[in-house]
This record gives C-alpha cells, sequence and structure tokens, in this order.
C-alpha cells in the first residue's frame, strides 16, 4: 500500500496580470468583443487567455450571444503526481499544472420594459457553457439571471 504525502504549498504567491480588451460595434446591429490576458505568478506559472464574444440583437428587447475562451498555462515549479521522496514544496492539484482549456457557449438575453411599481425594466439571460482541458476535467455550466432595475 502506497503512503499519500501530504501536500505543501509556500506561504505567499506573488501574482501579476495584465489584460487587453476591445469592442467593435457592428452594422448590421451585433457587438463583437476580445479580450487577451497575460499572468505570471512567482510560483513558476505563466499563462495565456484569449476570449471571443459576438452578440447579436435579434429585436429590441432580444439578443443572442456566443462565447469561445482559449487558456493555455504552465504548471508550478514542485507540481508532481508522483513522487519517491518528500520534498519541501509540493503539489497534484490539477489548477496547478500546465493544461490548455477552451470554453465554448452560447446566450438568449431579454431585456424589457414593464410598468410595474418596483422595477420598469426586466432582464433575463439564460445561457450555457462547455468547459474542457487537456488534463480531463469537462464542466457543463448553465445560468439563469433574472434583474429588475427602476
Amino acid at each position: 500500500v502506497e503512503e499519500r504525502i501530504i501536500e505543501s504549498l509556500p506561504a505567499s504567491r506573488t501574482r501579476h496580470s495584465l489584460l487587453g480588451r476591445v469592442a467593435q460595434w457592428l452594422p448590421w446591429n451585433g457587438a463583437l468583443k476580445a479580450s487577451y490576458r497575460f499572468y505570471a505568478d512567482d510560483w513558476g506559472i505563466t499563462a495565456h487567455s484569449a476570449e471571443f464574444e459576438l452578440d447579436q440583437r435579434l429585436h429590441p428587447y432580444l439578443y443572442i450571444g456566443a462565447l469561445y475562451r482559449i487558456h493555455t498555462q504552465t504548471k508550478v515549479r514542485f507540481y508532481a503526481e508522483h513522487l519517491t521522496t518528500e520534498p519541501e514544496l509540493r503539489t497534484a492539484d490539477s489548477d496547478l499544472a500546465a493544461f490548455d482549456a477552451q470554453t465554448v457557449g452560447g446566450k438568449v438575453s431579454l431585456d424589457m420594459p414593464f410598468s410595474w411599481d418596483f422595477a420598469r425594466r426586466v432582464h433575463v439571460d439564460l445561457a450555457v457553457e462547455r468547459y474542457f482541458r487537456t488534463n480531463h476535467l469537462e464542466v457543463m455550466v448553465y445560468t439563469c439571471e433574472l434583474g429588475f432595475s427602476r
């Protein structure tokens, strides 16, 4: 029987990130948004993320959207899945491993005026995203948002 070695992380972590975003209104009543994020920390991770979103208005109160995100990162210096000795720092956390990830998603949004006493506008979002990465994590995310404004 193999004995498990307990994770040991540094006491502190210094992180840096740089983010850039652009948005462009499209002449057919749509919008294209793009962003890029660079990340680095003193544990040895560097990461790059790019995201693209396209929104299209179908009616004054209704629009749809599509999303694509790609992310790649290196592992921390002390990442290991199999150890023969017990080094001072160690982890097998898959979020700290090297991996590539993608997200694909879509949404439907309703933004309607109302004449209620407590709200003049109601906003509803229904969305689904599929997140998957090379170290075998896959997630389906379903969201429903409801908001009121005066």
